[in-house]
């Protein structure tokens, strides 16, 4: 029994299939836009975002205050400064604003009042000069274009009326009303124009009037 004992294999079954795992890095939040608005050396205006931030990263310093999410304002107008110091391997970078004057973006310049020449002459006088428009390169250029004298010339008449064509040789005229440019063939052509538009539009009103 010992040595058949010996000669028997060991079977063992292995998994055909693995094991589900499971993951928790699924979900993905919006970006809350933290960081820097305005950087060093640019001009900022009071109530302005300085930077936005979750915790004291830059600190607030001269001219400005946080809010309670940490986000730095301006308090005036002025250029942005950032500062840097040591305490032992800790860097702390402080935000500050120094007051001056920078160039007026948001609002326009008001205006100058003018007074009515002729309701107050006396006032009037010391009215602001007139602004004279600067010539452009390209006002240069069309003061110069000559004028074309290729275009066609304006016909008097529609050359087609309900369907009806105007002779080819009539067209030409410019006012068919002067009679003394007409000649007795073309006054013949045209009246016999005028009479086929006419006899098309009464049938056009006869034909409408039945439907109403």
């Amino acid at each position: 029994m010992l040595f058949k004992a010996l000669h028997i294999k060991v079977a063992r079954n292995f998994a055909t299939k693995l094991q589900a795992a499971s993951t928790k890095n699924k979900k993905d939040s919006a970006g809350k836009r933290l960081g820097v608005k305005i950087f060093g050396s640019e001009v900022t205006y009071p109530n302005d975002v300085l930077i936005r931030q979750r915790g004291f990263k830059w600190k607030p310093g001269v001219n400005t205050l946080y809010g309670r999410d940490h986000t730095i304002h301006s308090t005036v107008e002025g250029v942005v400064k950032f500062t840097k110091e040591y305490e032992g391997n800790r860097k702390i970078t402080t935000v500050h604003v120094i007051p001056k004057h920078g160039p007026n973006k948001k609002h326009r310049p008001p205006l100058p009042y003018c007074y009515h020449p002729e309701l107050y002459p006396e006032l009037a006088k010391f009215n602001p000069p007139p602004v004279e428009s600067v010539p452009t390169p390209f006002s240069k250029k069309l003061a110069e274009k000559p004028k074309r004298t290729d275009l066609p010339k304006k016909v008097g008449t529609t050359s087609e009326m309900f369907g009806v064509k105007l002779p080819e040789h009539l067209r030409s005229i410019k006012q068919i009303e002067e009679i003394e440019q007409i000649d007795e063939n073309e006054m013949d052509v045209f009246e016999s124009y005028t009479n086929e538009v006419n006899r098309r539009y009464s049938k056009i009103t006869e034909h409408l009037s039945k439907h109403e």
